[in-house]
């Protein structure tokens, strides 16, 4: 009797001693950063604070609420008379014989191709260089109004790839056309679903 006495008495007393903040159990699971819940001062979920792993944050929409789904804004036109644009129609298709990805936007007066020369869409998100290239991981862009083409010059396009479908965004492009001196300047948002 003594014995479970003294051994009752030292339970208590090391029971006494524990920090439970320590290691608070959620769900009935230790806390670890592989557990799927944002615990123990994680910045994020199993990401940031204790764990090594930083946190994903998604790239800031260039254009910011600015542009409309699907749609062509000129920023800038010199009064040349270039329109904005609302897409109609989006088609989206990879090409494997020229290892590009191909965007086409239809509107009353006029379309937008994007051609991305990689076949490999970013998982999340990602950025291309807009030149009149074909190079590697290279984004051209065109835009035709009223029959005329225009070509961007420069710019990054960026690319989210949302439960929504994949974003195609680019804000402030500059454009030109092989008959004028004139380079518009365009932001274009292009949802493929």
């Amino acid at each position: 009797m003594r014995h479970s006495y003294l051994l009752y008495t030292l339970l208590f007393i090391f029971a006494s001693c524990i920090d439970y903040d320590i290691i608070p159990l959620q769900h009935g699971v230790i806390p670890t950063c592989s557990d799927g819940i944002q615990n123990q001062n994680e910045q994020g979920v199993d990401c940031g604070g204790p764990c090594n792993t930083e946190c994903y944050v998604p790239l800031a929409s260039p254009c910011g609420d600015n542009l409309n789904d699907n749609t062509i804004v000129v920023v800038d036109d010199d009064d040349i008379g270039v329109d904005d644009q609302n897409l109609t129609t989006i088609t989206c298709q990879p090409n494997e014989a020229f290892e590009e990805y191909r965007f086409t936007g239809q509107s009353i007066n006029g379309e937008i191709e994007i051609i991305l020369h990689t076949l490999e869409i970013p998982a999340r998100e990602g950025t291309f260089d807009i030149e009149w290239s074909s190079s590697d991981n290279i984004a051209e862009v065109t835009v035709t109004n009223y029959g005329v083409d225009w070509w961007a010059q420069s710019g990054t396009l960026y690319v989210f790839n949302t439960p929504d479908g994949l974003v195609l965004e680019f804000c402030e492009a500059s454009f030109r056309t092989n008959f004028a001196d004139y380079y518009p300047v365009m932001s274009a948002k292009v949802i493929c679903n």
